[in-house]
């Protein structure tokens, strides 16, 4: 049985940096990230720990930096929009 906890907290440094990189973003970085783990926590008891499981939180986190960077783009366009 893998320890997913120690996993996690292995990994949660080097996806965080990544997706700040990325991103540009610290704080959106963190709460991808937090998201990515908390979606592994679901998955990988039931389909198995991923081979690389760093590079599978990378890419969920990338994805989940994404829609929440779109939502704070569009916060701010309707924000600042005048009709």
């Amino acid at each position: 049985m893998v320890n997913l906890d120690g996993v996690l907290r292995r990994e949660w440094g080097p996806a965080v940096a990544a997706i700040a990189w990325w991103s540009g973003d610290l704080s959106i970085a963190e709460d991808a990230v937090q998201e990515a783990c908390a979606e592994a926590l679901r998955a990988w008891p039931h389909d198995g720990l991923p081979d690389r499981p760093g590079a599978w939180l990378i890419t969920v986190a990338r994805n989940r930096a994404t829609v929440i960077s779109c939502g704070a783009n569009l916060r701010v366009l309707e924000r600042n929009w005048r009709p």
